[in-house]
């Protein structure tokens, strides 16, 4: 506790003397009571404080991490307290807790360390910094109900161009909702919490979430999160103790004790994840209309699993359901949509014929179907199939058809046993390696069975040779990474056909006679580290290599080893540890390259000329580096192929935005945030015609936004906020595919042009920090996609639109501190979807809509000053998602319930005329301010249900009775003001003095009036009141005029 009040009340007895014991508390106002024993001396814990808490020197990096963290969010004006000039003492400073670590040691020999960051509600809006994983010892991270998105300070743009498409995928925007950064775990290793939730999150959780061991809690819930959860991942946090992931779209996540999973004909993508197929009871799983994709497990122990469905997805691979209790009959289509090479499914109680459509794709080599109810004829066009074992151990069924006289040379294995075929045994079968027929209903002749027993020995042959080398380069390369545990796959004695290893991708050579060559390594988010071996360009057919999310590998860029891939098209080398300089002879790399990624890295120095000597480039993305100097832009103007071109987040030298760039007239995609452009936007590139993203956002331009910008006809993206740019908003709109707008923190004025209602794809409309007036036009109402309008800070006046809210989903409306009047329109929550409402500072009047107590989804409310008044709704009070409530400063009426939701953290509500009294329960409850209401009755004699207050400020109520004993159990109360009431009895504590000299309140605790009188203390006073020139307040501080008893003197 930092601060106490308790002036102007009705207490009596003794000033308790534990007030010693809370080291944290600055200031004590308790004028107009009057105390009965006075202190014996100074405490210097006191004056310690004034001068600087900490005797352990603070860690020194820590500040400077801090304020980069600050810088990342655009200096925020809710972080005005991270500043070293108004106070050095970051453990200070807001959201910021501070551990010594010399505890258990010498006292003073250690450091103060960043152990937490609660910037819970703090309206911090754009990504999280990747300053924040440089604070090692972080134990706690909350950053919940914020408007965060996006990865650490970025995102990774055009990550998943597919060079064998010819043309790229939709890239990840910035945008409102952005994807959790894949490298979350590179933060602290002593990470116990993390409070992600109520945030604009979007896409899958990473799996690196496992990377964090001590994890205790881990809180994601209400982002829009899709995919599938990482289950697997999060089932390695043997510590975790809480987790919360309710209120996203994530694909499939029935709960552990499930009987039945039934997700059929919705949008679910992704992979099925692992947990599926060794779930205890799952015994119904129904997937079939989806989009679901992957390979189908090798390994299921899902042991209570009767029916499974599938079907019209675009899973690939095999199927290996074997030991299980499925019945009913395979799907008609089975093999028709994805080309299946194995299907094993023996030991169950399937019924009915093989699917006509199992070697539709002419890939099948193996079926095991044994053990099971089958009848009927065999499919004819097996036979146009690579099969080895056919069908693969098909014994007790009740297959018919007789066998042909003369079996393909490609099986090795038939075991046929107790079924219904008739006939004689096969005459010519060269590559037969096991023949079984026991039971059967046809007979053999010895020297047929012999015939085929002696054929065996023949090579047999399987679809297209696979290249004799590729194989044992893909075990050169595992075993250049130190045989990494994700590669087990990558094992002959296991798997044979190396296609099959995981990450490879093979395809059929166009020359030197046939044969399955390697010519895609997909090796993100493995667990690589150390260098990238040389091994790798021995395949001489690789036309794709993805080493993306691998944290640890590092080294500088691998130029000797990819030189020599000289058909390589695509490179990913994004979300590494690599460092150092690119070679200045990088456009050595294959001419054939069209995707280069080297985003997320350490790359320093200058970016090389030779990086425009690669002519078919696409996509070249270099943001989120270290990059110095001066880029070549005239170079990079010459890539005119390009379509995604990324620079930002990089210390590049001043620079103009490059006129150069005007002749890349295919780009569509071009971030250069951050990089320290200078000057204007040119005129030049409305050449840009295909741009569906522009972001020039955080930058130092000036001038107006050009006319073009306004009237692009396929920009669908436009973030140029922080920047210098002046000029009036256009008056003429017809961008009107654009989703999001985002020109935050400039100086521009005018009024909003009635264009912008034409908008009908827009999501997003950022116009905050500018000088912008007149009224909000009626049309934004009209949007029927809008979700997100900032236009706080501005000179607006007027009224919001009538239909605001009435036909879209509105999730977030900020429109602070500027001069809006009239009442807040009943619409705004019509469809349900209302998150934040923030308009305070404005002058808006009136009651507010009833309907906001239906808001179900409603976070924060934030109306302070204004001149609202009427009867507070009570259902606001109990909204299940509501936590912060700052409705100060208007002319609000009604009752405080005694329970409020229990998400509730703040509560601001000071200087109205609500009534009722202190909620009794509020478990969740940081901060209630509520002066100068009308609330009666005594404070809750139950103060554990309160247990979470840090600030309680009820001034000038009508609150009567004692201070309740059970006080005591607010141990993180930094402040407490109870002044202006009608309290009584005695304090909880044992003594406490303040003295009021020339303004400044010294702060005077002691012991209990009963114990011994230190001996020395009466002559310590007698020096600090003489030091003082001896004031006439301290008049009683003299022992020939009092009693020995210097602890009952007063003082004026």
């Amino acid at each position: 506790m930092e601060d106490l009040h308790l002036s102007s009340s009705n207490f009596g007895g003794v000033v308790p003397a534990a007030l010693a014991a809370s080291p944290a508390l600055m200031h004590i106002l308790a004028s107009r009571f009057q105390p009965t024993c006075l202190v014996p001396a100074l405490i210097g814990g006191v004056l310690l404080l004034l001068a600087g808490e900490c005797s352990s020197q603070l860690a020194a990096g820590d500040r400077e991490t801090l304020l980069e963290i600050r810088k990342g969010w655009g200096k925020p004006q809710q972080l005005a307290s991270w500043d070293p000039a108004a106070d050095a003492d970051h453990c200070s400073w807001v959201g910021v807790t501070c551990s010594d670590t010399s505890i258990g040691g010498a006292e003073g020999e250690g450091e103060r360390v960043i152990t937490g960051l609660s910037l819970a509600g703090m309206n911090l809006t754009r990504t999280i910094p990747a300053a924040v994983c440089d604070l090692k010892n972080l134990t706690w991270l909350d950053l919940s109900y914020n408007n965060l998105s996006g990865a650490f300070s970025a995102w990774s743009p055009c990550s998943m161009v597919a060079p064998s498409s010819g043309s790229l995928t939709s890239p990840t925007t910035p945008s409102t909702t952005a994807p959790l950064p894949r490298d979350i775990g590179s933060l602290s290793p002593a990470m116990e919490h993390i409070n992600l939730s109520s945030n604009s999150f979007s896409g899958g959780v990473p799996s690196a979430v496992a990377a964090l061991p001590a994890l205790r809690s881990l809180i994601l819930h209400t982002n829009p999160f899709t995919g599938v959860y990482p289950a697997e991942a999060i089932s390695n946090l043997s510590r975790l103790e809480s987790l919360t992931l309710a209120y996203n779209v994530f694909a499939l996540a029935p709960p552990h004790g499930a009987y039945a999973a039934r997700l059929v004909t919705n949008n679910l993508t992704a992979t099925i994840p692992a947990w599926v197929w060794w779930h205890e009871k799952l015994e119904h799983l129904y997937l079939d209309n989806n989009t679901l994709t992957g390979e189908l497990p090798r390994t299921v122990t899902a042991v209570n699993l009767i029916h499974i469905d599938l079907s019209i997805n675009q899973l690939r691979g095999d199927i290996w359901l074997y030991d299980n209790n499925l019945f009913g009959k395979l799907p008609p289509d089975l093999g028709k949509h994805s080309p299946i090479n194995y299907i094993v499914i023996h030991n169950n109680n399937l019924s009915g014929t093989l699917p006509e459509t199992l070697c539709a794709n002419g890939k099948l080599h193996t079926i095991i179907t044994s053990d099971n109810n089958f009848s009927g004829n065999l499919p004819a066009n097996l036979g146009d199939c690579v099969i080895r074992q056919l069908p693969g151990e098909d014994m007790n069924n009740n297959f018919t058809g007789a066998l042909p006289a003369v079996i393909s040379p490609s099986i090795r294995r038939i075991d046929m046993g107790n079924n219904m075929f008739p006939g004689s045994i096969p005459t010519k079968a060269i590559n037969l390696h096991v023949f079984t027929a026991g039971t059967t209903s046809w007979t053999a002749s010895y020297e047929q069975s012999v015939r085929v027993l002696w054929d065996h020995l023949a090579i047999y042959l399987v679809g297209s040779q696979l290249a004799a080398g590729d194989r044992d380069t893909l075990v050169a390369i595992r075993k250049g990474w130190g045989n990494p545990s994700l590669l087990t796959s990558w094992d002959p004695a296991s798997a044979s056909d190396h296609c099959s290893w995981d990450g490879v991708t093979c395809s059929d050579a166009t020359s030197g006679g046939g044969g399955r060559v390697v010519t895609e390594l997909s090796l993100y988010d493995m667990n690589l580290n150390g260098t990238v071996p040389a091994a790798v360009c021995d395949l001489a057919n690789l036309t794709r290599l993805d080493l993306s999310y691998n944290d640890d590998l590092s080294g500088a860029f691998p130029a000797a080893t990819l030189y020599r891939c000289s058909r390589l098209r695509f490179l990913n080398l994004a979300y590494n540890a690599l460092d150092g300089a690119l070679p200045r002879d990088i456009g050595n790399l294959s001419l054939a390259m069209e995707h280069l990624n080297l985003s997320w890295n350490s790359f320093s120095g200058t970016v090389p000329t030779a990086v425009a000597a690669l002519p078919a480039l696409r996509s070249l993305i270099l943001d989120t580096n270290r990059f110095t100097g001066v880029y070549p832009a005239a170079e990079i103007g010459e890539l005119v192929g390009l379509e995604c071109l990324t620079l930002a987040d990089n210390a590049f030298a001043p620079a103009p935005v490059p006129v150069a760039f005007a002749r890349l007239t295919k780009l569509t995609y071009l971030w250069m945030s951050e990089i320290n452009i200078i000057g204007e936007i040119p005129e030049a590139f409305s050449s840009l015609t295909e741009l569906t993203l522009l972001d020039l956002s955080s930058n130092n331009l000036t001038g107006a936004i050009p006319a073009w910008v306004w009237r692009h006809e396929k920009l669908e993206y436009l973030y140029l906020y922080e920047n210098n740019l002046t000029g009036e908003l256009p008056r003429n709109v017809t961008t009107v595919n654009l989703i999001e707008i985002d020109l935050c923190i400039n100086q521009l004025r005018g009024e909003m042009s009635e264009d912008f209602g034409n908008l009908k794809n827009l999501t997003s409309l950022s116009l905050c920090q500018n000088n912008l007036t007149g009224m909000i036009p009626a049309s934004i109402g009209l949007l029927p996609k809008l979700s997100h309008i900032l236009l706080a800070d501005n000179n607006l006046f007027g009224e919001l639109p009538p239909d605001l809210g009435k036909h879209s989903l509105i999730d977030n409306i900020r429109i602070a501190n500027n001069n809006l009047s009239g009442s807040l329109p009943a619409t705004l929550c019509a469809n349900g979807n209302l998150n934040t409402i923030a308009a305070f500072n404005n002058n808006f009047s009136g009651n507010l809509p009833a309907n906001l107590g239906d808001c179900v989804l409603l976070h924060n409310l934030m109306l302070a000053n204004n001149r609202f008044s009427g009867d507070f709704p009570e259902k606001i009070w109990l909204l299940p998602k509501l936590e912060t409530v700052t409705i100060q400063n208007n002319n609000f009426t009604g009752a405080l319930p005694t329970t409020i939701s229990p998400n509730m953290y703040q509560i601001e509500m000071g200087n109205n005329m609500f009534s009722g009294s202190i909620p009794r329960t509020a478990i969740n409850l940081q901060v209630f301010r509520a002066e100068n209401n009308q609330l009666d009755g005594e404070l809750p004699a139950d103060m554990s249900k309160l247990a979470n207050l840090i600030e309680l400020k009820v001034p000038g109520n009508r609150i009567t009775g004692p201070i309740p004993a059970l006080i005591k159990l607010l141990l993180n109360l930094k402040s407490l003001n109870l002044s202006g009431n009608q309290l009584t009895g005695a304090i909880p504590y044992t003594c406490l003095l303040a003295v009021l000299i020339g303004g400044v309140v010294l702060l005077l605790l002691g012991g209990e009036g009963s114990s011994q009188l230190a001996v020395g203390d009466r002559d310590t006073l007698v020096a600090i009141s003489k030091g003082w020139g001896n004031p006439r307040h301290l008049a009683s501080w003299d022992p020939a005029a009092a009693a020995a008893d210097h602890c009952s003197r007063s003082a004026g």
